[in-house]
């Protein structure tokens, strides 16, 4: 099963370079994380729409743009990360790359950036947003799609198999053995997240998935 370090390693803050340089250091083989786009369109890590859970800085990203944003500082002091720079980082890391896009209408300007810096072959698009990831097909025919969800059924399979979804990402509390085993007949991965106690992890690993999102448990 692959553990995939969610947001980064967890010893740092959340969607920072150092929480991805940890990932890297400690030999995670996967990492996460989410992008969000200032008013002037630059992209950013960041999970939630403001500001002020992650950062030194309130209001909504969305609202402000990157001249602002250059005085962002994450809890640890370190600048709010574009997605630039993160890509930079990665570009000798062989494991795989989930990139999580929280504002449709990017999918342009991600993969152009994913691909600007080698990376295609190790990236997976990720989105709730299922336009999104039309978009993303539309634009590259190629590049792994991940579909995050939060009720699987029958309905979102066939809509992840219409895309060429490489995989489907619904939360640990929701998998059932049926539809795990009506994925691996499409041949699409399944990745939980939300695996936050240890009768979860049991739970999924018992399910046989692909792999998890942790937080916690590594």
């Amino acid at each position: 099963m692959l553990i995939i370090a969610h947001r980064g390693a967890n010893k740092d803050p959340e969607n920072s370079l150092s929480a991805i340089r940890s990932a890297m250091k400690q030999g995670f083989s996967a990492l996460e994380f989410d992008v969000r786009a200032s008013s002037d369109g630059v992209l950013y890590l960041l999970h939630d729409k403001r500001l002020w859970r992650t950062t030194n800085k309130h209001g909504l990203i969305s609202k402000k743009d990157s001249g602002f944003l250059k005085d962002c500082l994450l809890k640890n002091d370190e600048p709010l990360p574009k997605l630039d720079d993160a890509l930079k980082l990665l570009e000798n890391f062989k494991g795989t790359i989930f990139v999580e896009s929280k504002m449709p209408e990017y999918e342009k300007k991600i993969l152009f950036l994913i691909k600007k810096h080698s990376l295609a072959n190790h990236s997976v698009f990720e989105s709730f947003n299922f336009e999104s990831l039309k978009r993303a097909r539309m634009l590259d025919k190629k590049i792994r799609l991940l579909y995050t969800l939060w009720i699987p059924t029958r309905k979102s399979l066939k809509k992840a198999k219409s895309i060429n979804c490489y995989a489907l990402a619904p939360p640990a509390w929701s998998l059932r053995k049926r539809f795990v085993q009506s994925a691996k007949k499409e041949k699409i991965k399944i990745y939980a997240f939300d695996v936050k106690t240890k009768t979860l992890l049991k739970r999924v690993r018992s399910l046989d998935i692909d792999g998890i999102f942790a937080d916690k448990y590594y």
